[in-house]
């Protein structure tokens, strides 16, 4: 379990392809075929389905929310 938050990031082929960004809980593990199990189960279309999983922390701003242009500068670019 833990938290993620979904993006997308530039490919050289396509316009964009679908990527998670997962922050798992202490001392829990996860794959990434996990992770896309996790959004078939959650009823997601298959485009959504992350076609690249990262695991890291998740950068937050002190209200709690995501600072998503952080994690597209560290992961989009």
């Amino acid at each position: 379990g833990g938290k993620h938050t979904p993006s997308s990031i530039s490919h050289p082929r396509l316009v964009e392809i679908a990527m998670a960004i997962v922050q798992l809980k202490t001392g829990e593990t996860m794959t990434q075929e996990e992770v896309v199990e996790f959004c078939r189960n959650a009823g997601l279309a298959k485009y959504k389905w992350p076609e690249k999983v990262v695991f890291a922390d998740v950068p937050r701003s002190l209200t709690g929310k995501v600072e998503k242009p952080k994690l597209r500068e560290k992961y989009c670019a």
